[in-house]
């Protein structure tokens, strides 16, 4: 699914429950199959964000332009969490900045590096900085697993990347 359209430059940028199907077998998620392309985009650029708020990645929830596979496996970690624990893992609803602190919250605090990749985001602002540094972090993600470590980064080149990419 995810590896066949990244092999091919395609990002979906909206992979959610409604666009997705998971089998399960002996109730472990097995299989991930990929319903619709209605929001698959071949372009670097993104002319306006698209799919639910709750699986977007953050440089999307500030702005980013780019178009890039990072951003659906940050939709796929967010599924796995998901149906591995039923519970959606970040919830922010349709506020960005609400958002990216559900984020945060989650996984804790920034880094250089991150800070350094963010603060070129279009939205980011002084506003969100402040608020970032007043908050008290529940500390890094613990207990989801390797691979949703790998996924969960909040700089795209540092996310786990399909076999295709």
């Amino acid at each position: 699914g995810v590896d066949f359209l990244h092999g091919r430059s395609v990002v979906h940028q909206c992979l959610a429950p409604p666009s997705v199907c998971v089998h399960f077998s002996d109730l472990v998620p097995t299989k991930m199959q990929i319903l619709d392309l209605h929001g698959a985009c071949a372009g670097t650029l993104i002319e306006a964000p698209f799919g639910s708020w709750d699986y977007r990645a953050p440089e999307i929830l500030l702005g980013s332009v780019h178009n890039h596979p990072a951003q659906d496996v940050w939709s796929v970690g967010v599924l796995l969490a998901l149906v591995t624990t039923c519970t959606l893992m970040f919830a922010g609803g349709r506020n960005p900045k609400a958002h990216l602190l559900s984020v945060l919250k989650v996984l804790g605090g920034l880094c250089d590096f991150d800070c350094a990749f963010l603060m070129t985001l279009p939205k980011w602002t002084a506003d969100i900085s402040q608020e970032f540094a007043a908050q008290d972090w529940q500390g890094p993600l613990q207990g989801a697993g390797a691979l949703l470590e790998l996924v969960f980064q909040y700089t795209p080149a540092q996310r786990h990347r399909t076999q295709k990419q």
